[in-house]
């Protein structure tokens, strides 16, 4: 994955938000990736990874609002990301 820059960052966080509650929307959060750095499903997956593990710049909640463990398998419902 290349460096990113913070208006890339930011670019990515907003679209993500603007995703909305979803029930599945990592497919969804991988093409607005893609679609933005102009990059393969691939690195997309790495750039996730990067801004919601690493960075901790969003995190997914669902629709009771409880934050979802990265570990855990999915509760079924909705979610969606949020700016920490």
């Amino acid at each position: 994955m290349a460096e990113l820059a913070p208006y890339q960052e930011q670019k990515i966080i907003e679209a993500l938000i603007a995703l909305g509650w979803k029930k599945d929307p990592e497919g969804e959060s991988y093409a607005v990736i893609m679609r933005i750095l102009n990059c393969s499903s691939g690195e997309a997956k790495a750039t996730l990874e990067y801004l919601y593990i690493k960075r901790v710049l969003i995190r997914r909640v669902n629709s009771s609002g409880e934050e979802l463990d990265p570990w855990r398998p999915k509760p079924l419902g909705r979610w969606r990301w949020i700016a920490t």
